[in-house]
């Protein structure tokens, strides 16, 4: 489809990128809203130092078992166009994983030097919580939902489901919204950049092949 719409066309893919908008925004009102309570059970109940498997649940399940499920209803409405599919040859995934690692580096650096910043003009130091929270895990639960249900669900999330709502109408805007989104949703600045930057070649990779196994493959 022609990324110049006409004014009917502009009109249905503003609509359609806002309840795209609301229906992720949702999505991860819920994740907090219900992370903050488990955390106000754990408390209550005396559980101080959940064990990797509750840790991993209890973070997972307000996300993709509560928020996840609510965003797809608020998206039922919307026509989903899957891209057609293409092959993608084996070299050129080898080049994409080089490329994608130079990304993450770049990202990454732009991340720590940032929040570097904005710790010093707020007088106080960010952490990236996340990979905190992942390197005092024990290797097996960390193995299965760091590495592989929690990025299957990312790339289900954030490139099939959002892209097949959005593709359709510009496939540019699409790729900008897939990547910023997913920057957002990993809620620190630390993984904002190399999260975004990614989000968009796999939202690129995504849109030109039409098989989500690529990105999850990445």
């Amino acid at each position: 489809m022609n990324d110049l719409p006409n004014v009917e066309n502009n009109q249905s893919m503003k609509k359609v990128f806002s309840r795209i908008g609301l229906a992720y925004f949702i999505m991860l009102a819920l994740d907090v809203l219900f992370s903050r309570l488990i955390g106000v059970y754990f408390h209550k109940a005396g559980i101080t130092d959940p064990n990797s498997w509750l840790t991993y649940l209890s973070s997972m399940i307000p996300l993709w078992g509560i928020g996840f499920p609510v965003c797809l209803l608020i998206l039922k409405g919307i026509q989903k166009i899957s891209p057609e599919e293409h092959n993608i040859k084996a070299f050129n995934l080898v080049k994409t994983y080089l490329s994608l690692t130079a990304v993450m580096i770049l990202g990454n650096i732009i991340g720590i030097i940032t929040s570097s910043i904005v710790g010093k003009i707020a007088g106080g130091n960010l952490t990236n919580t996340t990979m905190n929270m992942i390197s005092e895990q024990e290797l097996l639960p960390s193995f299965l939902f760091a590495v592989i249900f929690g990025p299957i669900m990312e790339e289900l999330a954030f490139r099939k489901v959002l892209l097949d709502c959005a593709g359709k109408y510009s496939k540019k805007y699409a790729i900008i919204l897939s990547g910023i989104m997913f920057g957002l949703f990993h809620l620190n600045l630390f993984q904002f950049f190399y999260a975004a930057a990614l989000g968009m070649v796999f939202a690129y990779i995504y849109l030109s092949s039409g098989k989500i196994r690529y990105t999850i493959c990445l």
